[in-house]
């Protein structure tokens, strides 16, 4: 009999300086979604190097730059990344 490996889940950029914020959306969809948190726009600059993602959830407000600079970098890339920009 053939066997077939479940479907791979989403992987999720989630871009917050609040860590706790990065752990809730970790926590509530650990079961349908990869997440893979960064701390600031520099982290999320980082990861996006090391992996591709399906969605990225960024805070607008970070203390290095905000999260428009890093939308507007992804599109730079060219990366066909959707986004979403939240606030608090």
């Amino acid at each position: 009999p053939m066997t077939t490996s479940p479907p791979a889940r989403p992987r999720v950029l989630v871009v917050d300086d609040e860590p706790e914020n990065v752990r809730t959306v970790a926590r509530v969809f650990r079961r349908e979604l990869q997440i893979t948190g960064a701390g600031s726009v520099a982290e999320a600059r980082a990861e996006l190097d090391r992996a591709s993602f399906d969605v990225a959830l960024v805070d607008f407000s970070m203390p290095d730059e905000n999260g428009i600079v890093l939308l507007r970098e992804i599109v730079a890339r060219g990366l066909a990344l959707p986004s979403l920009l939240v606030t608090a």
